[in-house]
């Protein structure tokens, strides 16, 4: 999670917005050639592995199948992109080259297996090592704003390595027969989750891809800044979700009372984690961007704050999506939903970027988070997802409560402002942190007296 920080924060002060929105703006391209070479199989895939749990037989037969899916649509998605791409005067040629390697390692990851099987070290595994080695080359190579093609080399090798190795793991965990090998066994069903996987991708990378093209790549990077402070906070709301799917897949099938407990709790754990850091990021945005990117990224700090308001609508429906439409098999509701994420994102973001710039992509997150929420809560009333919202009512009561203290004290002390930027930002996060978890105290929340309960636990044990 943090370690994009570091990378993106270095490589910022060094390329600038320009070059680093260079990067942004055709990784966003990239993605859409990607996404079909994975062929939804994000969710299929390991929806489908999961359902192998007992049979290593089935499993490697799924696995083979499915892989062999994966590599015809890549190929079919390299030859589109360099028939495509690779013809656009507007794009620095040796740039896309080099971004296009990643369509070739999306054919190779393999994180869909892992989460189907629920060996989630294997994927930490992975992510630690490509994210210390993209962090540590960067660091030693990228010396000056030439260095642009160096840093794009180092973020799609560092990837396309680490999934080939992990792609070898799996590779000999399942033994492999020519009649394994039917690509099109698994096509019809997992199309719907490719749809939806585009879907899903069109919403994050549009944005990206409509400042590029209508404003300039300097606004990419002030926007990708913002981005990525707030998809560490993302990653650590939504990280429950793959492996809630995954048992919540294995147990509908048998004991459908355990599913709806592991799904209950889980919305409550991302309840409690999305309210808590949807407000720090909202408290610290300015001093957080130029502390992580520089005073030249003062602009990405009002950026981060309209992004960060979508994090709470976002995270619901990424459990309703994780834990409700894919566990239970709902393909049509699932791809209609990010139909309507993508339609929103494209239609919101184009329209406020006529009037406020890159800042209107920005609200339109935040917009299209909000309307997307509406919509579910609305056509989700079998499944009392409201009814769960409301229940979390408390989280989002404590966020209320400690934006409106911390925004007040930091507009009437004069300490505030005095402070250098680190001890001014840590500040900031105490005050907030304390009267969020003083407010949970006070409703008695289950999720903070079980943290307490653990905490208490740690400390007569060190004792």
């Amino acid at each position: 999670m943090l370690f994009p920080l570091v990378t993106y924060g270095y490589a910022a002060r060094i390329l600038l917005a320009d070059n680093l929105g260079q990067i942004a703006y055709g990784q966003s391209i990239v993605a859409y050639f990607a996404v079909l070479s994975s062929f939804g199989l994000g969710f299929y895939g390991t929806r489908e592995i999961a359902k192998t749990y007992d049979s290593s037989f089935e499993r490697s037969r799924v696995f083979w199948s499915l892989f062999s899916l994966k590599l015809f649509m890549g190929a079919l998605s390299i030859a589109a992109y360099a028939l495509i791409v690779l013809r656009l005067d507007s794009l620095d040629r040796r740039l896309s080259i080099i971004l296009g390697i990643a369509i070739l390692s999306a054919v190779f990851n393999s994180d869909w297996y892992f989460q189907g099987i629920e060996e989630f070290k294997w994927l930490t595994f992975r992510n630690f090592f490509v994210k210390t080695i993209g962090m540590s080359l960067t660091l030693l190579l990228v010396r000056n704003t030439n260095d642009l093609r160096i840093f794009a080399s180092i973020i799609v090798l560092s990837e396309l390595l680490l999934n080939i190795f992990m792609f070898i793991r799996v590779a000999r965990l399942n033994s492999i027969k020519k009649t394994f090998l039917k690509p099109f066994r698994h096509f019809f069903p997992a199309s719907f989750y490719l749809g939806s996987s585009l879907f899903i991708t069109i919403s994050a990378q549009i944005q990206k891809t409509l400042i590029g093209t209508f404003i300039a790549l300097s606004d990419v990077g002030y926007y990708l800044a913002a981005e990525k402070v707030f998809h560490a906070g993302l990653v650590l709301v939504t990280s429950l979700g793959p492996a809630a799917m995954a048992r919540i897949s294995a147990e509908e099938s048998t004991d459908k009372s355990a599913s709806d407990i592991i799904a209950s709790k889980t919305f409550l754990w991302q309840s409690f984690i999305a309210s808590a850091l949807s407000g720090l990021l909202i408290v610290a945005s300015k001093d957080l961007t130029v502390l992580l990117f520089g005073n030249a990224f003062a602009r990405a700090s009002t950026l981060l704050v309209f992004i960060s308001i979508g994090l709470i609508p976002k995270a619901v429906v990424n459990w309703v999506a994780m834990n409700i439409l894919v566990p239970k098999g709902n393909e049509k509701a699932f791809f209609w939903l990010f139909v309507l994420n993508a339609v929103l994102s494209v239609a919101t973001a184009y329209i406020l970027m006529l009037f406020f710039g890159v800042l209107g992509v920005a609200i339109s997150t935040a917009i299209t988070e909000i309307v997307l929420l509406i919509v579910v809560l609305i056509v989700s009333r079998q499944q009392r997802v409201l009814s769960r919202v409301i229940g979390a009512f408390r989280y989002y009561l404590a966020l209320a409560v400690s934006l409106s203290v911390t925004f007040a004290l930091s507009m009437l002390s004069s300490v505030f402002f005095s402070l250098p930027i680190l001890p001014r930002l840590l500040l900031k996060v105490v005050v907030f942190g304390f009267i969020f978890l003083l407010v949970l105290w006070l409703a008695k929340d289950t999720i903070l007296m079980t943290l307490a309960n653990v905490f208490r636990k740690a400390i007569k044990r060190r004792k």
